[in-house]
């Protein structure tokens, strides 16, 4: 339906501001509360050809200190999460409640929102209370079917629902009076940049979206009353709001998590760390001796050390299966995230299937002319 080169006014700025030094403190002191152990949040050069001038910089986090194998870096609250409203849970938080069934003794109860007219639930007065300060008000009452449906309509994977995410975060803004990209949390993330390869003829610069995207922004300014004409919520924005979701977003078939520290952390095949979720059934194994003020619940996000780490290193995650080979690798990478690793273990690996990335798809594929 239409094209984005990426290359938007305020790209730039926004990794420039990603990258200041006013960006990186106040990263540091927002990730304080969440340690476990001594890590920094610092700046990451990126000097191969892989990458173009809007990504020569990105943010990395770095051990201050050795850190075992096995140790809990941090625990991270969920900050935004949707579902697909299947089975009960908590709108704010996606917290499994007691429903038809889930009677477990543990699973907290069905708190209903206040609005008669309202159909959302919560598992507690504190997620209600949270979610009304942060986008529940717009939203409040609003009949989700349309979207709902659309959604269904335009399944993609991965990113089913993230027009649900995105229709938070314009609510979000609206309660601000502000631009979606102005939100502050926002500001500290990548979006998904296709670039140069080393491999010829594989991704485009550019990104064809399908004509339901377009449905799903017309809904999304419906259901907040939103004029179309106001610019603070234009297409552009709602196309980079996706750009930047798309390679920040954890879950599963059943919801989508954005956790802010967490998507810091940048990708290697060498992963150092493993991102756990916080489930009863282990939380006591993870958060031995654990001292934090932060409830501990199935969306917490943990990161466990799968090795010793040496002071001064880049703590990494693995945004694929580390086991399956390069090509593979490759085939998930280079199309979800809009970068092919420069790991030892990628650079060891033979390269020369590279080009048969078949089911990367068509939208983000050269053409022959090119």
């Amino acid at each position: 339906m239409g094209s984005s080169n990426f290359d938007y006014p305020w790209d730039k700025k926004r990794q420039e501001n990603r990258c200041s030094d006013k960006n990186i403190k106040i990263l540091q002191k927002e990730l304080t509360p969440y340690l476990r152990c001594n890590v920094s949040v610092g700046r990451v050069l990126l000097n191969n050809n892989n990458y173009d001038k809007n990504t020569s910089c990105q943010i990395g986090i770095f051990a201050e200190e050795d850190i075992p194998e096995g140790t809990a870096i941090w625990n991270e609250k969920v900050f935004l999460v949707v579902h697909p409203y299947t089975i009960p849970r908590c709108h704010h938080c996606a917290r499994r409640i007691r429903g038809e069934n889930r009677e477990h003794p543990k699973a907290p109860p069905n708190f209903k929102c206040e609005n008669t007219n309202c159909n959302e639930i919560f598992c507690s007065r504190n997620c209600y209370k949270l979610a009304n300060s942060q986008y529940h008000v717009p939203l409040c009452g609003k009949n989700l079917q349309t979207i709902l449906s659309l959604i269904r309509q335009g399944k993609s994977g991965n990113n089913d629902k993230n027009p649900l995410m995105l229709l938070k975060l314009f609510a979000m803004a609206k309660i601000q009076n502000i631009s979606p990209l102005n939100i502050s949390t926002l500001k500290y993330l990548t979006q998904f940049h296709p670039t140069k390869f080393s491999s010829p003829s594989i991704i485009n610069t550019s990104a064809t979206f399908p004509a339901i995207f377009f449905d799903y922004y017309l809904e999304t300014l419906n259901l907040l009353d939103i004029s179309p004409y106001d610019m603070k919520y234009d297409f552009w924005i709602y196309v980079t709001l996706f750009n930047i979701l798309r390679v920040n977003v954890f879950g599963s078939p059943g919801y989508l998590c954005l956790y802010i520290f967490m998507s810091l952390i940048n990708h290697s095949c060498l992963f150092n760390t493993i991102p756990h979720h916080a489930t009863s059934n282990d939380e006591d194994r993870i958060l031995d001796n654990y001292n934090s003020d932060n409830e501990v619940n199935e969306n917490n996000m943990v990161m466990i050390t799968s090795r010793d780490i040496q002071q001064g290193e880049q703590i990494f995650s693995t945004y694929c299966d580390p086991n399956i080979n390069k090509v593979q690798r490759g085939m998930i990478l280079i199309p979800t995230y809009g970068f092919e690793c420069d790991c030892e273990k990628c650079k060891n690996e033979d390269p020369s299937e590279m080009t048969s990335l078949y089911s990367i798809p068509l939208w983000l594929i050269k053409t022959s002319e090119e």
